[in-house]
């Protein structure tokens, strides 16, 4: 099981036209509206993509009947589906998914806990990312909804489509994504720093299998300036 892990970050407010905040942000240090706002969020490891996907799901038993496979994710953000990969162990069985909301609750060892069934998941449909294969029994992912393992494969570029940082993580707040965690200025994709940016601030779009979260070139240079602290 899990352990409680807490990680503190930077936490990188880029303003636009006026101040934006984080809820559970500490030691902000302010400055005006134009002005790239510093300080440090906590991230409960417990709720991001990366500590929640690859994981058991019990049911109210406390029994593991199957391994987090993904989460899909709508426009919005909104956490939409779960798909689960049947078999407590190994995670190598049939793939279905549910709605996020079949997870009830998350235990102090940060254990994914709902109202599922061994049986319920044989009875499924078997879930697929293309939506060529629907069918009385295969359900597939959603129009415009988003993969959270292609998620984590982006990155946060500039307007002209510029790297500027890895996405390592997401966090969870209320069935939704919250913050982004990036990564930069690493060796050979290893170390480096992490700052946290709200999931709102950006702007994702498709880049092949994979995502872009774009910041416009005046959030560029507010985040180039971010960088520059360390």
């Amino acid at each position: 099981m899990n352990k409680t892990l807490l990680t503190a970050v930077s936490a990188l407010v880029i303003m636009t036209a006026a101040p934006a905040a984080f809820a559970d942000q500490v030691n902000t240090k302010s400055s005006s509206p134009s002005a790239t706002t510093t300080g440090t969020v906590s991230i409960d490891s417990r709720m991001t993509a990366d500590g929640m996907i690859g994981k058991p799901f019990y049911n109210e038993s406390g029994e593991s009947v199957a391994k987090i496979q993904d989460i899909i994710l709508d426009n919005k953000g909104n956490a939409k589906l779960v798909v689960l990969a049947d078999g407590a162990v190994t995670g190598l069985g049939k793939i279905v998914a549910f709605d996020y909301n079949i997870i009830e609750r998350q235990n102090g060892d940060g254990d994914v806990i709902g109202a599922l069934s061994e049986d319920m998941i044989q009875r499924a449909k078997t879930f697929s990312y293309e939506a060529k294969d629907e069918s009385d029994k295969v359900s597939v992912m959603p129009q415009d909804s988003h993969s959270m393992i292609k998620l984590l494969e982006g990155h946060l570029v500039n307007a002209k489509g510029e790297k500027l940082a890895d996405i390592d993580d997401i966090s969870f707040k209320n069935g939704k994504a919250d913050q982004l965690v990036l990564g930069f200025d690493k060796t050979l994709g290893l170390g480096g720093e992490k700052a946290a940016l709200a999931y709102g601030d950006v702007l994702l779009s498709k880049n092949g299998e994979t995502y872009d979260f774009k910041i416009s070139a005046s959030q560029a240079a507010q985040f180039e300036a971010f960088k520059n602290n360390f």
